[in-house]
């Protein structure tokens, strides 16, 4: 039994010691598969001039339904003050945001308070984990406003705090300026959070814009993209795009002011809507269709409806690139060649050789070396004379994965200092993980060692109580030999009990309780401890300390009554003799 107690101990603590090695999510680890989006919409009446025919209240619907089941959403709404309408919470069905974003009404406030909508938005994320991946997405037409004359004193740098808590956590912040919006504070938002600034002059624009958000967050790729004007009965041409192997997800969304229906085929000719899995979601003004596992192949999609359309086609693919070297969003010096590292995970058929090609806007492509070391990884360099960079993966001569990430060149900056340097001044410090682990590992094992101490001196039999300045308790039998009475027990430091529930500290002692008419003499292993008193069987008084020796089987009498004689047997060879 000790054996299978120290088994379980030495289990624990190699379990909890490798979950307190896992490290915090940085800004260069593999993204979640699942997405923590808090949509944050400005409702001051501005909203109603820049967009009149409501399709930034769409935005929102089509964002939510091209989420998936285990995504979570929450909505926050802001004007003059920042209102939660839903707190964080799974997509579900999408009908809980839908009822929130329905609800919220058309803009009405006066004034813009930008500064409370991130706080909200702030109190509603977590701290990424290596399951989920927070993201704020941030819509607004104006500039931050709370009196006629614009903001308090200090209330900007109060919104820095909040942007630089936000960026603490790794939480980005999109956000999309409508109109005449304030360029330079989205930006400011947006880059002080490791994301990207949107502007969208229409409200239709708004709508592309939120599900080009969508894919920088779910590490998606828009396909196929287009805007068209439908007439009522007339359906619009076919646009066809490719689905690439290895995608674990399909999305078509479509929006148009006087509403909108997807049509459209899948490899082999099925219709779209027939594709095994195919969900559809449908709104008066909208309609999103989602197909999971599609076949790769030629696939193509057509309009029906009236007003102006806009469409997009997304995949997600199961095999992920991840850019781990200059970081997304990152700066990096445009008159020098940037180190590049691009980790590849999820991939479905490892031992067939797969290509890693970067290209930084019209630069030539570079194919990255594939790294002799951790498993994944590719590095190479490149002229980054353009912020896009494409990243894609190349298996048999065709294109089986691709993303696009944003960077910022600027003259002057280091390579390091923009590359391997910057990821590692951007990734979260790994160190309070590893104390909160080693922390969570003494705990359990405190707790773990009290119970079993606990357990170890609740025996049939008992020798408890304090000897100097140790404690005793007893294991096992009491066995009476002769006018012998020997009980192995354990002998800890006072206050030491859940480390001697462990194993770690005590002594085993063998300890012979020698009883008589006149008293009771002790004797530790071989060496007398000493006389003492013996008061109704169970209590033991030897200097001044108290040893108390119980027995559960034998009731306990009170003092008065006259002590028991313990039953006397042969006494066995080798035993020390203590006489009276």
């Amino acid at each position: 039994m000790a054996h299978l107690w120290r088994k379980c101990v030495l289990l624990l603590m190699a379990v909890v010691t490798a979950l307190a090695m896992v490290p915090g999510r940085g800004w260069a680890e593999v993204p979640a598969a699942r997405a923590d989006i808090i949509l944050v919409l400005d409702r001051s009446g501005s909203m109603v001039k820049n967009d009149p025919q409501g399709l930034t209240d769409i935005g929102p619907q089509v964002f939510v339904d091209m989420l998936e089941p285990d995504d979570r959403v929450a909505v926050v709404a802001f004007d003059t003050n920042a209102r939660v309408l839903l707190p964080l919470s799974p997509v579900g069905d999408g009908s809980a945001a839908r009822k929130a974003l329905t609800e919220m009404g058309r803009p009405a406030g006066q004034w813009t308070d930008i500064k409370a909508a991130l706080t909200a938005a702030m109190e509603q994320v977590g701290q990424p984990t290596a399951e989920r991946a927070p993201a704020v997405l941030l819509l607004t037409d104006g500039k931050p406003e709370t009196q006629a004359d614009g903001v308090p004193p200090g209330y900007r740098e109060e919104m820095a705090q909040v942007v630089s808590r936000l960026a603490g956590r790794a939480v980005p912040v999109f956000t999309v300026g409508l109109g005449a919006a304030d360029a330079e504070t989205l930006g400011q938002i947006a880059t002080g959070t490791r994301a990207e600034a949107f502007a969208a002059t229409s409200a239709a624009q708004a709508v592309e814009v939120f599900t080009e958000v969508l894919s920088r967050v779910k590490e998606r790729r828009v396909v196929l993209s287009f805007t068209e004007d439908l007439a009522p009965g007339v359906a619009g041409p076919v646009h066809s795009f490719q689905v690439p192997p290895y995608t674990r997800l399909l999305t078509l969304s479509g929006v148009a002011t006087g509403g909108v229906a997807l049509k459209g085929t899948a490899p082999g000719g099925g219709a779209l809507e027939a594709a095994p899995g195919a969900r559809l979601s449908q709104g008066a003004n909208y309609a999103v269709l989602t197909i999971p596992s599609p076949a790769p192949g030629t696939w193509s999609v057509q309009l029906a409806g009236e007003g102006r359309a806009v469409a997009q086609a997304q995949t997600e693919s199961s095999l992920r690139l991840t850019l781990v070297s200059p970081q997304p969003y990152s700066q990096v010096n445009s008159n020098a060649t940037t180190p590049v590292e691009v980790a590849v995970t999820g991939d479905p058929d490892p031992q067939v050789p797969l290509e890693i090609w970067v290209q930084a806007g019209a630069s030539p492509a570079v194919r990255l070396t594939p790294d002799p070391g951790p498993k994944g990884k590719h590095n190479g360099s490149i002229a980054m004379d353009d912020g896009r960079l494409a990243v894609w993966a190349m298996r048999a001569g065709g294109e089986v994965a691709r993303r696009d990430f944003l960077l910022y060149p600027v003259e002057g900056v280091a390579p390091a200092a923009g590359a391997a340097a910057g990821a590692k001044a951007a990734r979260r410090p790994t160190w309070p993980w590893l104390a909160a682990g080693a922390i969570a590992t003494l705990g359990a094992l405190l707790a773990l060692g009290a119970l079993n101490w606990r357990r170890l001196v609740r025996r049939d039999e008992q020798l408890s109580g304090r000897l100097g300045t140790h404690s005793l308790a007893g294991r096992g039998k009491t066995q009476l030999i002769g006018d012998l009475a020997r009980l192995e027990a354990r002998l800890v430091p006072r206050g030491w009990a859940p480390l001697a529930g462990l194993g770690l500290v005590r002594r085993d002692l063998q300890i012979y309780i020698h009883q008589q008419s006149s008293g009771v003499r002790i004797q530790i292993n071989d060496r007398p401890l000493g006389d003492g008193r013996l008061y109704h069987e169970d209590e033991v008084i030897i200097g001044g300390e108290t040893l108390t020796y119980i027995n559960p089987r034998i009731p306990r009498r009170p003092k008065s009554a006259p002590p028991r004689r313990a039953a006397l047997a042969r006494r066995p060879a080798g035993r020390p003799t203590l006489k009276g």
